[in-house]
């Protein structure tokens, strides 16, 4: 247990550090950055939050003892057509959904065809450039759909990207900085989609609470979501990392 008080710790980095249970009075944190922060439960009082950005799952937030998530939610499905589709109920539903998701990375992809290849491989602050976050997208249905669902081994391609926090393991590939073109990022993305298009043609509801045949991640062998679950895992990652791409891209070209 330590104890700060009236002490300069401006500029420091705190990285896996557990501060659960901890007392933050009179702190001041202008201009700090939180990624990867588990505040689940926490209590902020008296706090100024001008200017603040946070991009999270946002549930049971309240502020001024209003509840946020409900209004969150309905703000996005005004903004997002797509992401009224997130939670289908029924085996139309998802596909549905997925054509949704897919036609607006259509757009999007055919929009970076015309960028250069810097623009396409330059960071806003610390997120993944957009030629990595194609890489990642194929990763994210190769692990939930290939590994997963279908119980396929070791299915993943060279170039896909994994998560920066995932524990290594050899059969995963983690080539981040790989030197990777647009074209070579489409084949990843356009492969990986044409697999799951093909397997929702194919679904039928009572296969949706099966249990998946695989685990998505060799490190946790045991871990066997439904269809269902891993479905809404792949539709989760391609909004929001589409959301992410174009806010990063309209800095970037702005």
């Amino acid at each position: 247990m330590v104890d700060f008080e009236s002490e300069d710790l401006g500029g420091s980095t705190f990285s896996r550090v557990r501060l659960a249970g901890s007392d933050f009075s009179r702190v001041e944190l202008t201009g700090a950055h939180f990624w990867e922060v588990d505040l689940a439960g926490s209590r902020f009082d008296n706090v100024n939050l001008q200017d603040v950005h946070i991009q999270g799952d946002i549930d049971g937030l309240t502020v001024n003892g209003v509840p946020v998530a409900p209004l969150v939610q309905a703000e996005l499905t005004r903004l997002y057509p797509e992401y009224a589709g997130l939670n289908p109920t029924d085996a139309q539903g998802y596909r549905d959904s997925w054509a949704r998701l897919a036609a607006v990375w259509d757009a999007t992809i055919a929009r970076a065809t015309t960028l250069d290849a810097a623009t396409l491989n330059a960071h806003v602050g610390q997120e993944w450039s957009f030629i990595q976050t194609l890489r990642h997208l194929s990763f994210a249905i190769t692990s939930w759909l290939d590994a997963a669902i279908l119980g396929r081994a070791n299915p993943w391609q060279p170039l896909d990207l994994p998560w920066d926090q995932m524990p290594p393991h050899p059969d995963v590939p983690s080539d981040r900085d790989a030197d990777v073109s647009l074209a070579d990022a489409r084949g990843l993305y356009d492969a990986s989609a044409a697999r799951l298009s093909a397997y929702l043609a194919d679904l039928t509801d009572d296969r949706l609470e099966q249990a998946a045949l695989g685990s998505p991640n060799p490190n946790w062998p045991d871990e066997r979501p439904t269809v269902a679950e891993a479905l809404r895992v792949v539709f989760n990652e391609a909004f929001w990392h589409h959301r992410f791409a174009v806010r990063d891209l309209d800095e970037l070209t702005s």
